[in-house]
């Protein structure tokens, strides 16, 4: 099917099917190492990841945003695409999908941990500025914050579905 005529309604039954000859317009237009920049075997597992998902209402827009990515490899060259230029597409098209439904399945985004902990270090400054003074003071909110976040990018590195 044409991706040009996927909306809302029908992107459910027709998924795989406008998918799947995408997929392999790439592999045959490409070179290993063309589809290695695109991390072209994430983007197969996140195919299927987003057609098992239920309930399917809620990924519609993601799946019309990753067939939009794709083809926009099609349409125009890898080559002509630095590795910036790639990551900001695929933080427009993709990662928008792994952050609001596939985190419970297991996708999570690299150095994600890292903007969490500059939000969370001044908590524990402040705490170590009232507190401290009183008792010996522990990070208690940004230390278990760490390890529960770099154990999920570990994971999801096992895995295949860290970006």
């Amino acid at each position: 099917m044409d991706p040009n005529f996927l909306n809302r309604n029908n992107i459910d039954e027709n998924f795989k099917s406008t998918v799947d000859p995408l997929i392999s317009e790439l592999k045959t237009e490409y070179s290993k190492h063309e589809l290695k920049r695109l991390e072209f075997n994430k983007i197969t597992q996140l195919i299927n990841d987003l057609e098992n998902f239920k309930p399917k209402s809620q990924v519609r827009e993601s799946k019309i945003d990753l067939i939009k990515y794709i083809t926009y490899f099609i349409k125009t060259p890898i080559n002509d695409f630095d590795d910036i230029q790639i990551s900001k597409l695929q933080a427009k098209y993709i990662l928008p999908t792994i952050n609001n439904h596939l985190h419970k399945r297991g996708y999570t985004a690299k150095w994600i941990w890292l903007w969490g902990l500059l939000f969370l270090l001044p908590i524990d400054i402040i705490l170590w500025l009232f507190i401290g003074e009183y008792y010996f003071y522990i990070p208690i909110v940004s230390i278990p914050y760490i390890f529960k976040q770099v154990r999920e990018e570990i994971k999801a590195k096992k895995k295949n579905k860290l970006w």
